[in-house]
Order: structure tokens, then sequence, then C-alpha cells
């Protein structure tokens, strides 16, 4: 089987979590960046045939990245998701000693607390006021690359659900003024086509009309 030409023909690594590459489609060198907050590589052009000249282009290249990533970043440990995050597991401490909300404190700390996809470990460094409708969709796109499936619909609300009351703790204490709207999880139709046939909707019409 021919080797594509986009295969990486050689690849140097400069130091954990940056690298660069040569392929057979390029001449030129490409820097390769490890984003620890996404869980995901980025490439950029180094524009560079030379291969000193593109490791000083790709050092370059991941400070930019790094000064752009972190503007959203919290710039006070007391305005970060994180802080909040566990302020809430603090909270849901107090309220598991009811009873009727033991459950409620394991399962939120499971979606706070989880190692690589927990909320803390993707939102934890960003500041609270700078989170937004589409980081949060962006997150859960995240959890569905994953996975062979998609996450049910009601895990997504149930993880959204703890994103708000994050978010609602900082609201109360005046560091925001506004909750981002949570991205709408819709659930397919039913039926091979994804529609409803005109015969299904004239069946349900006539159940529902004399019920």
């Amino acid at each position: 089987m021919a080797e594509s030409v986009n295969s990486k023909k050689t690849i140097k690594k400069i130091r954990r979590g940056l690298s660069i590459y040569r392929t057979g489609r390029s001449p030129f060198w490409h820097a390769r960046i490890y984003d620890p907050v996404k869980k995901k590589y980025v490439v950029r052009s180094t524009k560079e045939t030379n291969r000193i000249e593109a490791i000083e282009v790709a050092e370059e290249i991941l400070e930019t990245y790094k000064s752009k990533q972190n503007s959203s970043h919290a710039t006070s440990k007391d305005r970060s998701f994180e802080y909040y995050a566990k302020l809430l597991a603090d909270l849901n401490v107090q309220k598991s000693k009811s009873p009727r909300n033991k459950y409620t404190e394991r399962d939120q700390n499971k979606l706070l607390f989880q190692e690589r996809e927990g909320l803390i470990s993707y939102f934890g460094k960003y500041d609270v006021g700078k989170i937004t409708s589409g980081m949060v969709r962006e997150y859960l796109l995240f959890l569905d690359k994953k996975r062979a499936e998609p996450l049910a619909l009601s895990t997504k609300s149930k993880r959204c659900g703890v994103i708000r009351q994050v978010l609602m703790l900082a609201l109360e204490d005046g560091v925001i003024d506004i909750i981002p709207p949570m991205p709408k999880q819709r659930r397919e139709r039913l039926g091979h086509s994804g529609t409803c046939s005109a015969q299904a909707f004239e069946h349900n019409y006539e159940v529902h009309r004399y019920q």
C-alpha cells in the first residue's frame, strides 16, 4: 500500500507538548502543539524549510497560541471555574446530610472531579466571566468524540445543569452579571427518515382528537 504524501516523514520533538514535523506534500516544517485544556493537538506551518529556524518559529507560535488561550484564563484564583466548582462541592457536603440529597453530592462530584472528562479538568482554569455557550458546546462535542456513541441527552443536560450551578455561585458573588444559556439538547425524531410520516400524523391526530 502506497504511503500517503500527508504522512509525517520526519518528526522532531522539541519539548513536552511541542514538536515539529514535515510531510511529503510540503517542504515546510509544521509546529504541533498539544493543548492540555482542550485535549487536542493544534498544527501551524512554520513556513521554514530549515529545521533550526523552524524550531525557533515553533517556539514563537507556541507563545502566541498560549497568550491567546490564556486570555480566557482567570487572572486570580477566586475568579476561576475551579474555585466555584469546589465551592459547590463544599455546599453539597452540607446538603448531603439530608437523606434526600445524599445522591446529589455523589453524582455532582463525579461530574466535577472526573479525571479526564470532568468539569474542573476541562473548565477549571477559565475565568467564570469568559465561559460562553460555545465553550460548553465544544465541551459536549469533546465528550462525544471520546465515545463510539454520543452521550445520552439526559447526561449532557446533567452536565450543563452543574455548569449552571457553578456559574450561579459566581453570579451571587457579583463576579459575573449573567449566566450564558446552555446549548439546547434536541431529541432525534423517531422513524427511519427522521420525520413523522403523513399517515402517522393523521393517525395520531384522530387518536388524540377524541380523547
